[in-house]
């Protein structure tokens, strides 16, 4: 049996450039947390107290989609970005 995943993106969180080469930008207020995780889960790179326009060095990354994941007012917000090198 196969599961599928529909993650409904938030609009509330911009990431540009997508797909992003070496840096990528997410704008977001009053993000408590900002988690970036692999297709699988794993855990890529975390923040406390993002800035409102958080930029990210995507070097280590290899090509995939990633996703983003905000805390907001104690909610979880999630968008995705692809690395294409």
């Amino acid at each position: 049996e196969v599961f599928t995943i529909h993650l409904a993106l938030n609009p509330k969180i911009t990431v540009y450039p997508n797909p992003a080469k070496d840096i990528v930008t997410i704008d977001c207020k009053n993000a408590k947390e900002l988690i970036i995780t692999d297709y699988v889960g794993r855990i890529m790179l975390q923040i406390n107290n993002p800035t409102s326009h958080q930029t990210i060095n995507c070097k280590q990354f290899t090509n995939g989609t990633y996703f983003v994941k905000l805390i907001v007012d104690e909610q979880p917000l999630i968008t995705r970005f692809v690395i294409e090198k």
